[in-house]
């Protein structure tokens, strides 16, 4: 199955639209995780938030999940229900 060159034109063009789309996206979506990670870190710095990491997921029900959480600033941890 042989393409003819107007066929191949239009793929080649497509796929170059869909690739330079998704890199844009990609940039776009990582200036705007740059840009709240600031914002947080601001709000952190000025004594009104905390950073936590979910350590490990041990129940799923239908109200929702039990973890452990780990404080990053002490590393205690603790029981939380999300």
């Amino acid at each position: 199955m042989h393409l003819s060159p107007g066929v191949l034109h239009v793929l080649v063009l497509g796929v170059a639209v869909i690739v330079a789309l998704k890199v844009r996206s990609h940039r776009k979506r990582t200036a705007t995780l740059a840009a709240q990670w600031q914002a947080f870190q601001q709000h952190r710095n000025a004594g009104r938030g905390d950073l936590l990491q979910i350590t490990r997921v041990y129940q799923r029900g239908r109200r929702g999940p039990k973890a452990v959480v780990t404080w990053c600033d002490t590393g205690r941890q603790q029981d939380a229900w999300f």
